[in-house]
């Protein structure tokens, strides 16, 4: 599968809304018609309270409705790369 969004912060969260959906077979790639092409929404923020991310992802299809959905948190930190992730 690959996507296009359409991108934008409100409230302090990063939103990503899919503008076009499709297919990649090998080096092809082919575009679903916008009239069955499901909808892919992401949310992701910073959670003060809790010291982690939040997200939720959600796809939604034409006349089936959400067919997808997950929302969750995690912790990250950035750390520096050792010599052997830097060599390679």
């Amino acid at each position: 599968m690959a996507a296009c969004f359409d991108v934008e912060t409100k409230d302090g969260a990063l939103r990503l809304t899919s503008t076009a959906v499709g297919v990649r077979l090998g080096r092809l790639r082919l575009r679903i018609p916008r009239l069955i092409s499901p909808t892919i929404r992401l949310t992701e923020r910073f959670d003060d309270a809790l010291d982690r991310q939040r997200v939720s992802l959600t796809v939604h299809v034409p006349l089936i409705g959400r067919v997808y959905e997950y929302r969750g948190h995690f912790r990250y930190r950035v750390e520096p790369a050792t010599t052997k992730e830097q060599t390679a």
